[in-house]
């Protein structure tokens, strides 16, 4: 191939080598241009030649070259920046946990299995505890991370920590779900140089409390592990006792740790675990400024990634002049989201944002105002550990969007600040709280203690020229939990409506225990509310958007729809059953055979919680046999007592009984999980009356097992 002017086009192809990728773009189209235009093919060769040419420009013209890489600065660190403050250079990480035990020199690992962020929390805690008051090197590991089978090479001089939750109906969380299938197929002795202690968390509420832990355990025992201490469960359905409880075990596995490791205690000085650098050189598109991530990498199956999802209608669903209670009604558009799709009975997970209040006060006490949009880069000073929350940012959006500042304060941050304190006074006030429990308690009961609040008091104990500006950014990092999604049963049918899912959220107002006209908020839902009040404010002209993934559940109506279902939910656990009542209707309607179709619900008043009314009676009239059973907690009483919709099912437990064991009637649950204890009591107790046969407490519990695992009854209950 022939060209007129090679030197020209020489000349381009280094200009081509800019560091800036707009004017590369642009050169690159005036250097395809040009070749083009001087290009004068001799041979078969030099067509094809230029058709590659052609293939290779378009490919490079659809690049996004004008986003830059957040992570570009890596390649322009040196070998000794990265080592900067103890550090170690990046290595890729192994998924053999004894290999990066031995990497790193850790003596011990702490395992977290988390769903809602509470045993991560805990894991986080526990490191920098050790770290600071003893120069003890552990690991927090997310158990996902790691190869099942390498715990079993974790050797006996290490000690492996377990901290896992359970959630639903004795379900591990998402990235607990590997290990334990490996636990339940390993050989014997697997884990003979396993030595461990462990800690759950659960609900009494729920029937397989604390079931996760117990089976890990009782698994890893029979695999040929040895418990180094006894194993602690946390209980939720006690309020404070989660923390109470780790509180408890955590000073028990401290002292082993002490024997084990000969660990002396010295004042706790803090060791930071982050580097948090300004660097104004990074663009506004470089950043992360409010777009969620999964912590897992979207690991999941069952989750969808996360989307922007398009807000198209809300309103209010309790009569506001009857209540100052407030249940949003939210409905959106994923027409153009072809990707995500749902199933009735599934969940939406929505990322909140912390209330502004909350962001200006965190800014303000620690003297960042104006410093709160400046680029920031967060790394990790161990070169092996994983951030939790993306990188770069700004100090605005790591408050506003990826950390928890709205969440309560515990008593071991509050004793870790002692340290931290701007003067004497601040930290003669912050030590007296953190040393005694019952004070704290006590002053948790009279105010909502977010970490800015608290600096705050803290500061007026010193005084007006009293500032956190010292504090470092890093600790507040560490300190407080990731931001994490909010989950809400989906109340609509994909059916009827495939691409315009609606959720039901009550807004929670939590009243201070000693302050009864002060209320703490919730999060999700006061963020949702908000969405509501800035449409009205706009009269509607607003583009309205929120962050969310779907989640796949087990809580799906039954296949055929002619199987009878009696459904039981009091207050917003209506959620997902409009979505079942309306899908029956639209099926029915299609002439399909549809069995009975019950609905149980309790609320408080018919004219203030009532929610969905007309909307249910009207498609439960087109169904051949189905009624809607209300029960009204401030209208009706049994003995002076509340009536609640399990007092209803006892008084149709004959009913009831005939519906499960004659005509094989599905039950679902929705609601809180005291709610759906008592329910599950009514019908054990309404076929216990009916067969003579389940007074035997076995056989009731065997017939109840096997029912469950049938697919008989189904719950979707929280805490």
């Amino acid at each position: 191939m022939g060209f007129s002017s090679a030197d020209a086009m020489s000349s381009i192809m280094n200009e081509l080598r800019s560091p800036d990728a707009r004017q590369r773009l642009d050169l690159l189209r005036d250097a395809a241009s040009q070749i083009w235009l001087n290009a004068v093919p001799k041979s078969h060769w030099d067509i094809a030649a230029l058709l590659v040419f052609s293939i290779v420009v378009a490919g490079l013209v659809s690049k996004p070259w004008d986003i830059r890489d957040p992570y570009e600065y890596v390649f322009y660190e040196i070998p000794q920046q990265k080592k900067a403050g103890g550090g170690k250079s990046k290595a890729k990480a192994s998924r053999n946990i004894a290999e990066r035990l031995e990497l790193l020199n850790k003596d011990a690992v702490i395992f977290w299995g988390s769903q809602s962020g509470t045993a991560q929390t805990f894991a986080a805690r526990l490191e920098r505890e050790l770290l600071s008051r003893f120069s003890f090197n552990t690991l927090a590991a997310d158990l996902s991370d790691y190869d099942a089978e390498s715990i079993a090479n974790i050797p006996a001089t290490r000690t492996a920590i377990f901290i896992m939750s359970t959630f639903g109906e004795g379900d591990p969380s998402d990235n607990a779900v590997d290990y334990l299938g490996w636990l339940k197929n390993a050989g014997p002795q697997s884990l003979s140089n396993l030595r461990y202690a462990a800690f759950g968390l659960g609900d009494s509420n729920y029937l397989h409390f604390n079931n996760v832990i117990i089976a890990a355990t009782q698994m890893m025992d029979e695999l040929g592990a040895t418990a180094v201490l006894p194993l602690g469960k946390a209980d939720a359905a006690i309020e404070g006792a989660t923390e109470e409880h780790f509180t408890a075990w955590k000073t028990e596995l401290i002292a082993l740790l002490q024997n084990t490791f000969g660990l002396q205690e010295k004042p706790p000085v803090y060791v930071p675990q982050l580097e948090v650098v300004d660097d104004d050189s990074l663009d506004i598109q470089d950043l992360n400024l409010g777009v969620p991530v999964h912590s897992d990498g979207n690991k999941n199956t069952k989750v969808s990634p996360i989307v922007e999802l398009l807000i198209c209608s809300d309103r209010e669903l309790f009569d506001q002049s009857a209540t100052s209670r407030s249940c949003i009604h939210m409905e959106f558009d994923i027409t153009d989201l072809p990707q995500v799709q749902y199933k009735t009975g599934d969940y939406v997970s929505i990322w909140p944002s912390n209330p502004d209040n909350e962001v200006e006060t965190l800014l303000s006490v620690l003297g960042m105002e104006t410093v709160r949009d400046v680029p920031i880069l967060i790394k990790p000073l161990d070169g092996q550990a994983k951030l939790l929350v993306p990188t770069p940012t700004t100090r605005k959006a790591l408050f506003e969007h990826y950390l928890e500042i709205s969440a309560p304060v515990t008593q071991d941050t509050l004793l870790q600040l002692v340290q931290l304190a701007p003067g004497a006074k601040a930290r003669s006030f912050l030590q007296l709280l953190g040393s005694d429990k019952a004070r704290f308690d006590q002053f948790s009961r009279q105010a909502h203690v977010t970490l800015g609040r608290l600096l705050q008091y803290a500061a007026r104990e010193e005084g007006e020229t009293c500032s956190w500006s010292k504090l470092p950014l890093s600790f507040v990092i560490e300190a407080l939990p990731v931001l994490r999604p909010r989950l809400y049963s989906i109340s609509s049918s994909n059916v009827i409506a495939p691409r315009n899912p609606t959720l039901t959220a009550l807004v929670v107002q939590t009243p201070l225990a000693e302050k009864p006209d002060e209320f703490l908020p919730g999060l999700a839902s006061s963020y949702l509310k908000s969405l509501c009040q800035n449409r009205q404010k706009a009269h509607g002209s607003e583009r309205r958007t929120v962050h969310a993934a779907f989640r796949k559940s087990k809580f799906h109506p039954p296949a055929s729809p002619a199987i009878p279902i009696i459904m039981i939910a009091a207050g917003s656990g209506i959620a997902p059953f409009r979505g079942f009542v309306l899908e029956r209707a639209r099926l029915a309607q299609m002439k399909q055979k549809v069995g009975k179709t019950v609905l149980f619900f309790g609320c408080r008043h018919p004219s203030q919680d009532f929610v969905y009314r007309e909307e249910l009676e009207g498609a439960l009239a087109t169904l051949p046999d189905a009624e809607l059973a209300p029960v009204f907690s401030r209208l009706e009483e049994i003995n002076g007592q509340p009536r609640y919709v399990q007092d209803l099912l006892r008084a149709r437990g004959e009913e009831l009984a005939e519906l499960i064991l004659d005509q094989g009637a599905r039950v679902y649950v929705c609601g809180r999980a005291a709610m759906g204890r008592e329910v599950a009591a009514a019908i054990r107790e309404a076929v216990t009356a009916r067969n003579p046969e389940f007074q035997d407490e076995a056989a009731r519990m065997q017939w109840w097992d096997r029912w469950r695992r049938a697919g008989g009854f189904s719950e979707d209950v929280w805490g």
